[in-house]
């Protein structure tokens, strides 16, 4: 399965994999955060090809869409204010 996204405004994202620089620029976190298993890379399946990690860019994708469904449901600060 082929995906294309944009990492940044001028990186095409392309692949069946993300490489955890490119993840750290689209997620805009140190790359120490990324190896360390923070922002969430720890519920990510993780390939190692050799010294390099790689992230399925399906795993990437369904996370993201998760976080932004549960920010969704969360309650605005102001739904309750009337003018």
């Amino acid at each position: 399965m082929q995906v294309e996204r944009i990492v940044n405004d001028s990186t095409p994202l392309t692949g069946r994999f993300i490489t955890a620089n490119e993840l750290r620029l689209r997620w805009k976190v140190s790359l120490t955060a990324i190896y360390d298993g923070k922002a969430g890379t720890n519920k990510l399946r993780r390939v190692r090809l050799g010294k390099s990690l790689r992230f399925p860019i399906e795993d990437v994708l369904k996370f993201e869409e998760d976080l932004l469904k549960k920010a969704s449901k969360l309650k605005k600060p102001f739904d309750d204010y009337e003018d």
